[in-house]
Order: C-alpha cells, then structure tokens, then sequence
C-alpha cells in the first residue's frame, strides 16, 4: 500500500504538461478597448502554443474566430502564444476575427509593449497590455489534490 501511495504521489507532483489543459485565458486593454476570453492552442512542445479557436469579446462584441495561418496576405502573423516567456506574443501575433474586421494582437518593441491592430473602425497601431495564463485540466487538479492528500496520509503515520 506504501508503495502505492508513494507511487500516485510522484505521479501527481511531476505530471509536467499534462498539468495544463490546451486552453489559454488571456486580457489585454489599451486606450478606449479591453477585450478577455479563452484560447484553444495546441501545445507546440518548444514553449509556444498555437492557437487554432477563440471564444471571448472586445469591447463587448464577441471575436468570431482565428484566422488560418496563410489565409491573409494583409498580415504577417503566426498565431503563437508563448505563456511561459516574456514577451508572450511575437511580432506576428495573433490574427482574429472581430466585428467584420480582425483583431491583430502582436509584440512591438517601438512602443514597447503589445500592440493591436483592428480595423475597421480603427485602423492604425495601439499600445495595449497583454497577460495570458494557462487553464488547469480540472481531472488534473484532482490528481494532484489526491497526490497533496496521499502525502498528508504518509507524514501523518510518519510522525504520529
């Protein structure tokens, strides 16, 4: 039974990847806009996660999905997010869809920060912040409760 508990404790504490499901919440604001919402990425496995949907709002109005990589020429974008590194978006960015136009969140230097272009209504360059977060696997939260419990369990019997 040690065995065990030992076993599902090291198996829960050094799942790696499989920790985090391949959604990204994400928020950025600038001057007169926000938008917040959730990607759908797939893990890359060189610490960027492509984004293949989007579910969420700017301004109030809902994004209406990704663009396809390759798809629009007026752009050079990669849709790559990079959670774990700063900046967490490269100059190429992320191209959605938005309000009969695209939302074009991307990693500018000259300003420095995030920018956003969208048109539209607003055609040019603005400095936005941008934060994305990994979105725990809700089975993997249980795992690792399970794991924190099965270690409780042993120093209890340990010390006791």
């Amino acid at each position: 039974m040690k065995r065990f508990a030992l076993l599902f404790l090291l198996v829960s504490c050094f799942a790696g990847s499989a920790l985090w499901a391949d959604t990204i919440s994400f928020t950025y604001s600038g001057n007169g806009f926000s938008g917040a919402g959730v990607f759908t990425a797939t893990d890359q496995l060189n610490g960027s996660w492509l984004v293949t949907g989007v579910s969420g709002q700017q301004n109030g109005i809902a994004f209406s999905g990704v663009e396809p990589l390759g798809t629009n020429g007026a752009y050079s974008y990669d849709n790559l997010v990079f959670v774990n590194s700063t900046p967490q978006l490269d100059n190429g960015g992320v191209l959605l869809f938005w309000n009969g136009g695209d939302v074009n969140l991307f990693w500018e230097p000259a300003f420095p920060g995030y920018a956003l272009i969208y048109t539209p209504d607003y055609p040019t360059e603005h400095a936005i912040g941008f934060q994305a977060t990994l979105v725990p696997e809700p089975g993997t939260l249980a795992l690792m409760g399970g794991g924190i419990l099965a270690l409780a369990g042993t120093l209890r019997r340990k010390l006791l």
